[in-house]
């Protein structure tokens, strides 16, 4: 079992980039397991994935997700999302026709900066996190614009429950 470390994940993009992540970059399904027989012909338990109802209401400031168990990012290494619906409004941002949304998530260990700018890459969106992973005592300051990495700091503290920002989180 997985120590897990926690934040909010921050997406910058224009409208449309944003939407294509909330609606492609987001795995909304389940997936299960049944004896079988794989393409090798090997028997054992073959998984199957199972689309799962999640409305997506995006409007002209806000973005809805209802959902009913853990969603993750795609193409990360274990980052769920943190919370039972995704509810957040479009911030502005200091880039010229660019927005800001907001997604608390937990990352498996922690942040692996290398599949978030893969990620970047591939929707056009920037990626800045700052998570806590309390059962091994650490920060990690990560950001990705333009598919580069700028940030990607592990920070450690001689005190981590007075110093950290917040200690009680991931673990």
């Amino acid at each position: 079992m997985p120590n897990w470390s926690e934040g909010v994940l921050k997406i910058r993009g224009t409208k449309e980039q944003i939407e294509n992540f909330i609606r492609n970059g987001i795995a909304y399904e389940d997936y299960k397991f049944n004896l079988g027989t794989d393409k090798q012909g090997n028997r054992g338990l073959i998984e199957t994935s199972v689309p799962r109802d999640c409305p997506i209401e995006i409007g002209e400031d806000e973005i809805t997700v209802k959902n009913t168990i853990d969603l993750y990012i795609k193409d990360t290494r274990r980052m769920f999302i943190n919370s039972k619906d995704i509810y957040t409004y479009y911030r502005n941002s200091k880039e010229e026709n660019k927005f800001i949304i907001y997604i608390d998530v937990r990352q498996a260990w922690g942040i692996i900066a290398g599949n978030l700018q893969e990620i970047s890459k591939k929707y056009g969106v920037d990626f800045k996190i700052f998570e806590t992973e309390q059962g091994m005592e650490f920060c990690q300051d990560v950001e990705i614009v333009n598919g580069e990495i700028v940030t990607n700091n592990d920070i450690t503290f001689d005190d981590f429950q007075w110093k950290a920002p917040d200690p009680r989180i991931g673990g």
